[in-house]
């Protein structure tokens, strides 16, 4: 099985909103860098859990970095600043990692000929593919962002190319149709979900005007790759690579108990007993069954202590967006910090366990 995310396309910042000092924190692993800045509201338990074994062992090798190597090492190996190869197999093979993670990644790194790890990933090798398109239909937009100094004038540009990078999209939705139809034909399927298809070829094209009202493109982790075909950690940093975090994050792994464990977040919960103070679900929802959601919901709220929060991500393009509010014991928490948050195609949902008709008068 190979590593589908390497590199971070969600905003973890916002879940830092509901972790606070010696909270039970379950969290969807990933590719592990939405993991990291976690540790920074130093939790008393962090369970990581992923359907994935390989994302699993991504996490693992994330975390036992922070914990072993200091903040140069971890930028190269991880690939945030450029090393020589051998200098990065060095790195990796100070660490004492399990058996099955080592295994896993010595092959997977000689596979990759010891490349940094942020863009090896499947989603992150599509990304800088589809990053060609935009170089050969607009080869100046590199510059042009680059050069961007204020909102104003990144607005005013990205209107004036706005026709040429809408068919830079009618381009990418074609092209993933095909990928689709392939896919499809080798699985013997003959259902292709178009609507879901361009749906998200707009959200991220709509996308791109919702950041650069805010931020410069060059200083978003998510979009710069993308647009660029480059990431530049100096423009752009993520939260696992911020400097002064990442000596918290490694205070706080001294006394944080960290847990791997590859299942089902939901098969889980329902069968490990514990409750939580926060559990950060990704958009896991999204690769669900629509009748099974009401049942997984009811387990997760569970799974919480009372007041316990759950920030569930459901990606814009999906087919049916749930009614949160019919989850008894679950009341909806408002934030404007989801406004906030740096990938714009999500709909994010915070709930909060409440067991008194008293709690709904407390945030």
């Amino acid at each position: 099985m190979d590593i589908n995310y390497t590199f971070s396309n969600e905003d973890t910042e916002t879940e830092l909103n509901y972790v606070f000092q010696g909270s039970r924190v379950l969290c969807v692993a990933g590719s592990g860098s939405r993991v990291i800045p976690l540790l920074r509201a130093r939790p008393e338990k962090l369970v990581c859990v992923d359907i994935s074994g390989p994302q699993l062992y991504l996490t693992e090798l994330r975390l036992t970095a922070v914990r072993h190597l200091q903040y140069k090492d971890f930028c190269a190996l991880l690939g945030y600043v450029k090393v020589e190869k051998e200098e990065r197999k060095k790195i990796f093979e100070s660490l004492i990692l399990s058996e099955s993670a080592e295994d896993y990644l010595v092959q997977w790194f000689e596979g990759n000929n010891w490349e940094g790890v942020i863009f090896s990933g499947k989603w992150e090798v599509a990304t800088f593919d589809i990053s060609r398109l935009f170089s050969f239909f607009l080869p100046e937009l590199k510059y042009e962002l680059n050069s961007c100094t204020d909102i104003i004038s990144q607005k005013k540009y990205l209107k004036g190319i706005r026709n040429r990078l809408r068919l830079v999209f009618i381009l990418i939705f074609f092209i993933s149709i095909c990928k689709n139809l392939c896919t499809s034909m080798i699985s013997l399927r003959r259902k292709l979900n178009l609507k879901t298809t361009i749906t998200s070829v707009m959200l991220y094209y709509r996308g791109i005007f919702k950041v650069a009202s805010k931020q410069l493109i060059k200083n978003n982790f998510f979009y710069s790759p993308f647009l660029l075909g480059r990431y530049h950690a100096g423009d752009a940093k993520t939260l696992e690579i911020d400097k002064n975090g990442y000596c918290l994050y490694k205070e706080a792994l001294t006394k944080c108990s960290v847990q791997y464990v590859a299942a089902d977040i939901f098969e889980y919960l329902n069968a490990c007993g514990e409750q939580f103070d926060f559990i950060s679900m990704s958009n896991v929802l999204d690769y669900c069954p629509v009748e099974s959601f009401e049942h997984h919901m009811n387990v997760v709220t569970n799974s919480l202590v009372e007041r316990g929060t759950v920030l569930i991500r459901q990606h814009l393009s999906a087919n049916f967006q749930f009614d949160y509010a019919r989850v008894l014991g679950m009341r909806i928490v408002d934030s404007s910090q989801h406004e906030k948050d740096k990938t714009p195609f999500y709909k994010l949902t915070a709930l909060k366990r409440q067991s008194s008709p008293l709690d709904k008068y407390f945030n």
